[in-house]
């Protein structure tokens, strides 16, 4: 038996064999992302969500900054980018704690609130 030439046996294939091999590739093409993201868990698939998140917070959101007046009452006097590090305060003092920019997100109901509930679901830190 003589060994078959490969580029011989592509040139054999019929229409309808041709067309099943592209709706095959397509058919994974479509899939691969979805069969990424399961291997990687969801916990992964979180993180990836909320890093996205915050990055466009971080580019969309603005946060008021508040100074107390000489009645003691908060003024608005500003308003800076979302800061998601745990050292940006609003100025402001609830309940006896500083005013994170994430506790104005949750506080005020901002959009932001999913993105820390992705993180939390996640594992991961504020």
């Amino acid at each position: 038996m003589t060994k078959k030439n490969e580029d011989g046996a592509m040139m054999e294939m019929t229409d309808q064999a041709r067309i099943r091999r592209r709706r095959i590739l397509k058919a994974g093409a479509v899939i691969a992302p979805l069969a990424v993201t399961l291997h990687g868990g969801v916990a992964f698939a979180q993180v990836n969500s909320a890093g996205r998140c915050v990055e466009h917070l971080k580019d969309t959101l603005r946060i008021p900054t508040f100074s107390v007046d000489a009645d003691g009452n908060y003024v608005q006097n500003g308003s800076v980018a979302f800061n998601p590090s745990p050292g940006a305060m609003t100025g402001r003092v609830i309940d006896g704690q500083p005013e994170d920019h994430w506790n104005y997100v949750i506080r005020e109901q901002l959009a932001g609130q999913t993105c820390l509930q992705s993180f939390m679901a996640s594992g991961e830190t504020r």
